[in-house]
């Protein structure tokens, strides 16, 4: 599938979705997010842009070193389960396959499902403009979900910890 299809449909779709979760999630009170540092169970969540992947590596050593006994899964596209697999730090990395938009669907659903099963603590939503995958992290029910809210997309309600994203602040 190519790339623009792809973006059109996190536009519009991925906007009904998340207004249809920030709906649904008001009729349903949620168990407020432990602050507790500890996690037996860490999801990573980033599908695009295999050069951003690269400049995570610090971010996953990281989370490595302050879970160091948890399952930390990746949830990600086909093309880029390779940049996980070198950086040797994930007990898991799950792909999802976007050539045909049908076979899209009914993958998503049952990983979607898969991932519910395992009560992640914690789950980090790596993207910043993407609409789906702000969805896909509030479908899989993450105790705590932390993902970024950049000013120029709406991505719902779908975090317990939501980060600003600024375009004007570098680290050196």
């Amino acid at each position: 599938m190519k790339i623009k299809y792809l973006r059109l449909l996190d536009k519009y779709f991925g906007f009904l979705l998340n207004s249809t979760l920030c709906i649904f999630k008001r009729f349903f009170k949620e168990t407020p997010p432990s602050d507790a540092p500890e996690a037996d169970r860490v999801l990573i969540i980033k599908f695009w842009g295999f050069g951003s992947i690269i400049l995570a590596y610090d971010f996953f050593q990281v989370i490595r070193k302050k879970f160091p006994s948890a399952h930390i899964c990746v949830l990600t596209l086909k093309q880029n389960r390779q940049a996980f697999e070198m950086a040797g730090l994930f007990d898991e990395i799950i792909d999802i396959d976007i050539k045909n938009l049908a076979y899209f669907g009914v993958d998503i659903i049952k990983i979607i499902s898969y991932l519910r099963k395992k009560s992640f603590d914690i789950s980090f939503e790596l993207e910043f403009t993407s609409r789906f995958s702000a969805a896909v992290s509030y479908l899989i029910n993450a105790k705590k979900r932390i993902g970024f809210q950049y000013d120029g997309v709406w991505r719902g309600d779908c975090f317990t910890d939501a980060l600003h994203f600024r375009e004007d602040v570098t680290h050196r």
